[in-house]
């Protein structure tokens, strides 16, 4: 910068790029220069020596992007300044020192969006501030005090999303607001109180979610019903009631719990058709595989056809003639199985499976 020689010429520079403040030397970092760079680029606010970074200025840049609030110095940092940063991102109150959220800066936050409210302390939460946060988004309606949440404030939340009723307290939980939610998101039917519930509500929302037979009130869960449940999903067998499982799921699925593995074929039946093919929770992954071996293994069953919901999906598991040898074929991902795979051969050995091999494929 040997060329810059006058203030003058300083000026016109950083009038005309303000990142050239920078390569300034300091004794051309004058107020009146610093804050003409910073004017034309708010980043310049990191090369302002540190005695000359005013309120007015600082103000300045953060007006223009909030980011230049890390370069502002803690002795300069107002109310003013945490205005206009809630106003620009209103996550950012959750980093506002709790001197500085006073219901002024709280309100202007909540305004901007209404996940702002969970970071709002409860004594700043007004009746006032609580309906604006659930008029920009039902979802605040979670960080409203229990005390503050009147049948006024829950219909508003659910007008905003149907999903709110899950936060709405069973007492306030009227008809009138039930029915409201239930119309604006279908999943909200999890949320309606058992008798608000009607057949043809529940048959709207299998339609939507086989596994929303779950909430379905358990006097309502006729054949029908659970065919309804079926027809959307396979997953659903599991809230299908003990008294029609034999007639609706005749040995369909695998499904694994904490202790036992059951085996259904459901989606053999309600999914694809006529192809064999058997779901297994990705869960199975997280426990042992010599689990899954053993199972098929006493069940006789010599070469099954598998898909799976969770990361890993098997294609095939192939028994020896005698059941002492287990081959499984296996990718990483969701979808038709494809790309990179891997094969498993485990032996048993005194009822304990042993893996004695495991190699890369390409599987297509």
């Amino acid at each position: 910068m040997a060329e810059i020689i006058t203030l003058k010429k300083a000026l016109a520079l950083v009038r005309k790029e303000g990142m050239m403040l920078q390569r300034l030397p300091e004794q051309y970092k004058t107020a009146k220069v610093c804050l003409e760079a910073v004017k034309n680029w708010c980043w310049a606010l990191e090369y302002v020596p540190e005695s000359l970074k005013t309120k007015k200025l600082c103000l300045a840049a953060v007006k223009t992007n909030g980011q230049m609030f890390k370069y502002v110095p803690e002795s300069l940092k107002t109310e003013a300044m945490y205005l206009v940063l809630v106003k620009q991102s209103s996550g950012e109150l959750r980093y506002v020192p709790e001197q500085f959220k006073t219901a002024k800066v709280c309100l202007k936050a909540v305004k901007n969006s209404h996940w702002a409210l969970q970071f709002v302390p409860e004594a700043l939460k007004t009746e006032k501030m609580c309906i604006t946060a659930v008029k920009n988004g039902g979802f605040a309606l979670e960080y409203v005090p229990e005390a503050l949440k009147t049948e006024k404030i829950c219909f508003i939340a659910v007008k905003s999303t149907g999903f709110a009723l899950e936060y709405v307290p069973e007492a306030l939980k009227t008809e009138k607001m039930c029915l409201t939610a239930y119309k604006k998101e279908r999943f909200a039917f999890e949320f309606l109180p058992d008798a608000l519930k009607t057949e043809a509500m529940c048959l709207a929302a299998l339609k939507v979610s086989g596994c929303a037979l779950k909430y379905v009130p358990d006097a309502l869960k006729t054949e029908a019903m659970c065919l309804a449940a079926l027809n959307e999903t396979a997953k659903a067998h599991r809230y299908v009631p003990e008294n029609l499982r034999a007639q609706l799921i005749p040995n369909y699925t695998i499904s694994l719990t904490d202790d036992e593995i059951e085996i259904y074929n459901v989606w053999a039946k309600y999914k694809y058709g006529p192809y064999e093919t058997i779901d297994i929770d990705e869960t199975i992954w997280k426990n042992s595989k010599l689990l899954l071996i053993d199972s098929f293994s006493q069940s006789k069953l010599k070469k099954i056809k598998c898909v799976a919901d969770g990361y890993h999906i098997i294609s095939s598991i192939e028994f020896s003639e005698n059941n002492t040898k287990a081959t499984l074929q296996y990718a990483e991902g969701v979808g038709p199985l494809s790309g990179t795979g891997w094969e498993a051969t485990f032996s048993k050995e005194k009822n304990e499976w042993k893996q004695i091999e495991h190699q890369f494929l390409w599987m297509s």
